[in-house]
């Protein structure tokens, strides 16, 4: 037999050459392209776990101030109401004095159960005589954190108003007269003292 190829032979030679380097390179060229489908699915899985460990983190943050915001809103709740009880059936000599019992200075503190601790104070418009229409007190309450952000919360502070003092601020006004319209409080008598109270206001500043 002739060992020499025809044209036709070396032609289809050629083209199946060709046809196996094109298959060659498309399973390479697949190859890669697989790769990099495979790079950006991993890029944005994980993106996806940054931003969710992220907004997990804010969200437990965020909860832990919201719980030590009721603590503290609940101290100071109760500091106020415990002041309101004491200052109604007490017979007030000065604008300002303690209001909570057993206190020397002009502060007084609270320890709530949940351990936060807040300042009251408080400041009155007294009535100006003795007389029949004019026996009530306006007390205005005021309650701070003992402290914001390491600076210890003075009174000065607490009673000027900003964004963050006072935490609470209630005013009480309190009826001292009795029934028949005459007043039994005062410094050797506090059988009316508070006989009626109305809440003007209570307001939380944050």
């Amino acid at each position: 037999m002739d060992a020499r190829r025809s044209p036709s032979q070396h032609v289809n030679g050629a083209i199946g050459v060709a046809r196996e380097r094109l298959d060659s390179q498309r399973s390479h060229n697949e190859a890669g392209a697989s790769l990099i489908l495979a790079l950006i699915f991993l890029v944005v899985v994980s993106m996806v776990v940054i931003s969710l460990s992220g907004w997990t983190g804010n969200d437990m943050n965020n909860g832990s101030k919201f719980t030590s915001y009721q603590y503290l809103h609940s101290a100071a709740d109760n500091a106020v109401e415990m002041a309101i009880q004491n200052v109604r059936y007490t017979y007030m000599s000065t604008a300002s004095q303690p209001c909570l019992s057993g206190t020397s200075g002009p502060t007084s503190t609270w320890t709530d159960s949940n351990g936060q601790t807040v300042n009251v104070w408080c400041s009155a418009v007294l009535p100006t005589l003795d007389s029949d229409t004019n026996n009530s007190r306006m007390v205005t309450f005021d309650a701070c954190p003992v402290a914001i952000d390491g600076v210890t919360i003075t009174q000065a502070m607490c009673t000027t108003s900003s964004s963050d003092t006072p935490l609470l601020q209630a005013v009480v006004t309190f009826d001292d007269a009795s029934l028949n319209g005459v007043s039994l409080c005062n410094a050797d008598s506090d059988e009316t003292c508070g006989l009626g109270m109305t809440v003007d206001s209570w307001a939380f500043s944050y």
